[in-house]
């Protein structure tokens, strides 16, 4: 049955056109150790019996122009759509474009031509002001060392090359990410980070990535977030109900969820997966007002360890509602 389950899922696409659309990251420097996401449009990675679901992918690797490959130490089809696979890059792989090769059963394997790139890590010169204080905002400027490449040069004049601009703390496995940045020059940009009543205090790295093959730039510790200069003893109530991004994420085995109270709040907080069956209760009851953060162990409601994939985490009181995403992976 589960073989005529897998040929039905793959003649289907064959009959329908499958493909890969998108992979992030898109670039990692040699020695790097991560988890890619690859998104098909069409695709079947997983087939579905009567049992739950299996995967139709047999393996994942990385193809240079030469054809040599890299294979993935791991992967897992998270639905038909999204795959993860974990890559570990040689600290001598050399710098290029890379084609993501998706095997499938059957032999009829998905390619993304040039779709990653081996990339270098280039140094952050500076990085003012350096620092910044716990529920403030800040704009920053971010002087980029040799090989930086925060604008670039075409036909068309100059272009912006910058993707995204976060501040990072490894130990804690926290981002920041920017709220908005414009880059000057080649090697001057500019950020400007939101510094919210819940960051934890701490140094930062500063992470500029560029378009491939263009690589990051680093500049590890440069940036410092300070306690708010309060009172002691004076306690800074959040004036919204919100609901924040769980950390670290994806995680394993457990992941801390946080959410403020503007008042105090009958809530419940509540785990389901992603087809929306309840998987645990957090909490329920009334909640005084302040700051809250709850960890989750990665259980259901009996005690078990649920398995790796996609769930949703939903915060609710009697005026607000929110869900958000996160991704246990084994």
């Amino acid at each position: 049955m589960k073989r005529l389950l897998l040929f039905l899922a793959l003649s289907m696409s064959l009959l329908f056109g499958q493909e890969l659309v998108s992979v992030q990251p898109n670039q990692a420097p040699p020695g790097a150790d991560f988890w890619m996401e690859i998104t098909g449009n069409g695709t079947n990675f997983v087939a579905s019996d009567t049992t739950g679901g299996m995967s139709v992918v047999t393996g994942v690797h990385l193809m240079s122009p030469s054809g040599e490959e890299l294979q993935a130490t791991s992967f897992q089809a998270l639905s038909e759509t999204i795959l993860h696979a974990n890559f570990q890059i040689p600290m001598m792989a050399a710098m290029g474009p890379r084609h993501v090769v998706v095997e499938m059963d059957g032999g009829d394997d998905l390619t993304l031509e040039n779709g990653f790139h081996v990339s270098p890590i280039h140094p952050i010169v500076s990085v003012d002001p350096n620092s910044g204080t716990v529920g403030s905002d800040v704009w920053v400027t971010i002087t980029g060392g040799e090989g930086a490449h925060f604008q670039v040069s075409d036909t068309t004049g100059v272009q912006n090359n910058v993707v995204s601009v976060h501040l990072e703390d490894p130990i804690n496995e926290l981002l920041i990410h920017a709220t908005s940045f414009t880059s000057q020059s080649a090697s001057v940009l500019e950020a400007m980070f939101e510094l919210r009543e819940d960051v934890l205090p701490g140094t930062y790295d500063v992470v500029v990535t560029m378009h491939p093959p263009h690589g990051v730039a680093h500049g590890p510790g440069a940036f410092q977030v300070l306690e708010s200069t309060t009172s002691i003893g004076e306690e800074i109530l959040p004036k919204t109900i919100s609901l924040h991004q769980n950390y670290p994420n994806p995680f394993n085995p457990t992941t801390n969820l946080s959410f403020d109270l503007a008042k105090s709040s009958v809530i419940s907080l509540k785990i389901f997966d992603i087809n929306g069956n309840q998987v645990s209760v957090l909490k329920e009851g009334l909640i005084e007002a302040g700051k809250h953060n709850i960890t989750w162990n990665g259980t259901n409601l009996d005690g078990l360890k649920v398995p790796s994939g996609i769930y949703i985490y939903q915060l609710k009181t009697d005026s607000f509602i929110s869900n958000k995403r996160m991704i246990l992976m084994k």
